[in-house]
């Protein structure tokens, strides 16, 4: 959205360290090697830390579509296109995707719905409604993501 200026300032000017998954971008805040962690679930890899009793101040630095990022984190439904029983795979997913299922997951794997009649778990992460924003996942935004990754490794060579 901020264009590949944006992209090197912020990978390349504010020297940030890149971990692998939440559990180290935690580690790496709580032990004092960041001050700033970008996460697709800050909760997720906090949580063993507040249960040990420390405390959090955890805040979006924006939810619009220029300061956020939509993404899956793996909680996505996949069907295969020549499965045995077609119809009770349709059956499964509409199971699968009602409200009461969707809550239910929600509040299971800590993670918002994309159903709109669902509450979601943290209105400050909450996605706006009928904001355009750029999920990585989608097949229609291959191109875009290729691209930021090229000026990326352009950026940051190693």
């Amino acid at each position: 959205m901020l264009g590949a200026d944006a992209l090197r300032r912020i990978t390349v000017d504010q020297q940030p360290v890149f971990v692998a998954n939440i559990r180290e971008a935690t580690d790496a805040l709580v032990r004092g090697k960041a001050g700033l962690v970008f996460a697709g679930n800050p909760e997720e890899g906090m949580r063993s830390y507040r249960e040990a009793g420390m405390k959090f101040d955890v805040r979006p630095l924006g939810n619009t579509p220029e300061t956020s990022y939509r993404g899956t984190d793996g909680a996505t439904v996949a069907v295969f296109n020549k499965r045995p029983h077609p119809n009770a795979a349709r059956v499964f997913v509409n199971w699968l995707m009602s409200k009461r299922i969707a809550e239910e997951m929600s509040a299971a794997i800590e993670y918002d719905s994309r159903r709109t009649d669902v509450a979601p778990r943290n209105p400050d992460f909450a996605a706006i409604p009928g904001a355009k924003y750029v999920e990585a996942q989608k097949d229609e935004n291959d191109e875009l993501i290729h691209k930021l990754q090229a000026e990326l490794k352009k950026a940051r060579p190693q």
